[in-house]
């Protein structure tokens, strides 16, 4: 369940876009800023795009039939949170917060795909996964 979960995690993101953590982090500092001449209607609006996510995010496990336990949703999000300072590390001029520390990962790891290759890779991988639940 953990490996589909972890496949799965943004999945939401094909329906709402993605907002990667920087931009967000802009935009809710932007909020705040404006906050006090909106009288607290701006930082709704992120909340609002927050609480989307997390809804279509809450459909799709529970369509693979998921039910994470806070365990297996902490190891997700650290996880993520550690692939996002590798990402950065690796391929990006701009590094994550030291709190954060990418995986040492050899170079080869990031090698350019044809996006063909990376989708039927994913879904060989769901496809797997599902299975392996199953059995």
């Amino acid at each position: 369940n953990t490996l589909l979960a972890l496949l799965l995690h943004d999945a939401n993101q094909a329906y709402l876009g993605d907002i990667i953590r920087p931009y967000k982090r802009f935009i809710n500092h932007a909020l705040n800023s404006a906050n006090n001449l909106s009288g607290g209607r701006a930082q709704d609006t992120l909340q609002q795009v927050t609480t989307m996510e997390n809804r279509f995010q809450a459909y799709i496990y529970n369509h693979f039939g998921l039910r994470l336990t806070q365990e297996q949703a902490d190891l997700i999000h650290y996880i993520d949170a550690r692939m996002c300072a590798t990402e950065s590390a690796y391929l990006c001029a701009e590094t994550m917060p030291a709190d954060v520390k990418p995986f040492d990962l050899p170079d080869k790891f990031f090698a350019p795909m044809v996006w063909s290759d990376v989708k039927q890779y994913f879904i060989s991988l769901v496809n797997e996964f599902v299975a392996w639940r199953v059995k």
